[in-house]
């Protein structure tokens, strides 16, 4: 079956193919997901699946950490729980890629309605950076404040595009 379309209707309907594919994969919800996932992978690896290793003086942190129990009676030692704790904050960040992958497929319309995550969700992002900052090193500090950066720019951009 032939197409009925004009060649200039042709022709723009194949300009605007790239424009279209780029505002789908490259807006800044979808690049925040793509910032968290590198985030995640790197934190799960480098943090919860293989212990770090900073020379003798952590190798002697790690092992009493291990050996000390948190709580008596229990198998819990500080070292499960700094596991424990990582893993969460692996899960959060998976969370927090599926929802800015999510948001970024929606149209405008659709954005609004999530608004109150979307700006629930950059002001957790805002506060991780500001943890990072505090008591974490380079690697964090950087994805948390691209993060924070990407998702706002996206509230904010979804909110002026309202007219709110």
């Amino acid at each position: 079956m032939t197409d009925l379309v004009s060649p200039s209707a042709a022709s723009t309907k194949q300009q605007s193919a790239p424009r279209g594919i780029l505002a789908l994969y490259f807006n800044p919800y979808r690049l925040a997901a793509y910032v968290l996932g590198l985030y995640a992978l790197g934190h799960t690896i480098g943090a919860v699946v293989l212990t770090p290793q900073f020379g003798p003086a952590g190798d002697a942190v790690a092992s009493q950490m291990k050996s000390v129990h948190i709580m008596a009676g229990t198998g819990a030692t500080w070292y499960g729980l700094f596991r424990g704790l990582g893993s969460t904050v692996s899960v959060f960040l998976v969370f927090s890629m599926a929802a800015c992958w999510y948001a970024g497929g929606r149209s405008r319309r659709d954005r609004l309605i999530l608004a109150p995550v979307m700006w629930a969700l950059f002001a957790s992002q805002v506060a991780g950076a500001i943890i990072a900052f505090a008591y974490l090193f380079s690697a964090p500090m950087v994805f948390s404040i691209l993060v924070a950066a990407l998702t706002g720019v996206g509230c904010l951009r979804d909110q002026l595009s309202s007219g709110a």
